[in-house]
């Protein structure tokens, strides 16, 4: 075979391909995540400024805020809430969820984007639309996620009043009582 044989056949075979291989389409969500106050102290500091999401942060093992958010948009919780609300299982058959989890590996893509200060959401699918949506949905359950810890937090300091509250009310009475 001649170079421009060879050429043209590779030509026409990567036209084949192009044409036989299913079109996949990526869609792209950022998000900025909370700014912490302060530029000095470091990570840890910035972390443990989170609230309750530095505890989480401190048990989850993570460096940084966008390490947080990241593996908060990794989460179990998040695919399982993505995989009700889109199916996702009968979409790229998965048989269970840890089947789902491995090939939602593939499927999106979260990284912290450090120079622009966002987190980047990519998800690939051959419904362009999809991906937006999923994209999309990656962020607001996130935001439901830090709707409901956000909660907790507020909770808990309201019990710890409550606490503080009776306390200093049953010394009252006693002091009452006692004078």
């Amino acid at each position: 075979l001649s170079w421009t044989r060879l050429t043209r056949w590779r030509a026409l075979l990567a036209a084949a391909l192009a044409f036989w291989l299913p079109n996949s389409y990526t869609s792209r969500a950022t998000m900025l995540p909370p700014q912490q106050q302060g530029g000095s102290g470091g990570a840890a500091a910035a972390v443990a400024a989170l609230g309750a999401l530095g505890g989480l942060a401190a048990s989850l093992n993570t460096k940084s805020p966008d390490e947080l958010y990241v593996t908060l948009l990794t989460s179990d919780s998040l695919v399982r809430t993505l995989d009700t609300r889109f199916k996702l299982r009968e979409r790229y058959g998965a048989e269970g969820f840890d089947r789902l989890k491995l090939s939602m590996a593939d499927i999106v893509k979260v990284t912290p984007e450090k120079k622009a200060g966002v987190i980047a959401i990519e998800v690939k699918d051959p419904d362009p639309v999809f991906a937006a949506q999923l994209a999309n949905a990656h962020v607001e359950e996130l935001s439901k996620v830090l709707d409901r810890l956000a909660i907790t937090e507020a909770q808990q300091r309201r019990d710890f009043y409550q606490k503080q509250l009776q306390a200093t009310k049953d010394n009252l009475v006693k002091a009452d009582l006692d004078f």
